[in-house]
């Protein structure tokens, strides 16, 4: 795998694709612009070139926790070693082993985002804490012109202690007791169309802060999408023919861009009230061996 960290004005953005451009990975972080801390998300593309797997990893740290970004560090850390050497692997096992070694002395906490893919059509994904993650299709609604299509991957899930959500929940699990992520694969071979996995953290999007719309006359209640999301999945429509076209050369540095973009421009217009990620895997379909 190609990989690269960029360092530019405004949010930090990294970027990563297999050697046939089939699959690619990018992330950008930032943090909201009034705040006077440094953030505590942290992000990674994990790669693993013996299995041909490349994700991401999003860790989202407990502001009022003074360690929280050294804590997620660790985890990033963690999870990025456990992907090389063992791919798409064992994740049931993920979240235990990166708890089982981080520092307990810090005082600190973070979620636990990660999505990868392989190139036999393998998806993988494990889920721990609030942000959110989902599965990007674009409709192209006339030539050259897209509408996002997307689902929520991950729901809320009880932890392995009593009376707890994984919304609440973090890593370092509380002492004696294991994490108990989602954990969700798409083993069938994927669709020979271009489809995307955003993992992003509260700043964007989170089950628990997406409220319910006013009722329809009919009594039907639609969950709010927020404006950070919906912008960042429009500036992914307005380049998705580049970032699909087989003739683009660099899609992960189009990909990373994008998301790097709109983090600032919403950053700019004072939308962003926390630290926060937005972190894609892309398919890419080769047009000329997978058509069906």
């Amino acid at each position: 795998m190609s990989k690269n960290m960029t360092s530019i004005p405004g949010p930090e953005k990294a970027m990563a694709s297999s050697p046939d451009g089939r699959l690619v990975a990018a992330y950008a972080t930032t943090t909201d612009r009034a705040s006077q801390t440094d953030s505590q998300d942290r992000a990674a593309i994990v790669v693993n070139d013996q299995k041909g797997v490349i994700g991401v990893v999003v860790c989202d740290g407990v502001g009022s926790q003074p360690d929280s970004g050294e804590i997620a560090d660790l985890v990033v850390g963690k999870t990025t070693e456990f992907v090389s050497n063992r791919g798409l692997s064992g994740w049931d096992e993920l979240s235990t082993k990166v708890n089982s070694n981080l520092d307990r002395d810090l005082d600190g906490a973070c979620t636990q985002i990660v999505v990868a893919l392989d190139n036999e059509g393998r998806v993988r994904f494990s889920f721990l804490g609030d942000g959110a993650l989902f599965e990007v299709r674009m409709r192209e609604l006339m030539p050259g012109h897209y509408w996002p299509a997307f689902s929520e991957m991950a729901l809320a899930q009880s932890l392995s202690t009593p009376g707890g959500w994984a919304l609440t929940g973090y890593l370092p699990a509380p002492s004696g007791t294991d994490p108990d992520p989602v954990i969700g694969s798409r083993s069938r071979q994927l669709r020979p169309e271009p489809q995307l996995w955003l993992a992003v953290t509260d700043g964007v999007s989170s089950d628990q802060e997406r409220p319910l719309s006013i009722p329809t006359p009919e009594g039907s209640r639609w969950q709010e999408t927020s404006q950070v999301l919906t912008r960042l999945l429009d500036q992914l429509a307005r380049n998705w023919q580049e970032l699909i076209s087989p003739e683009t050369k660099d899609p992960d540095r189009i990909l990373a861009e994008c998301l790097a973009r709109e983090l600032d421009n919403c950053g700019q217009q004072g939308l962003l009230k926390d630290d926060t990620t937005a972190a894609a895997v892309l398919y890419r379909p080769d047009p000329n061996t997978e058509k069906r």
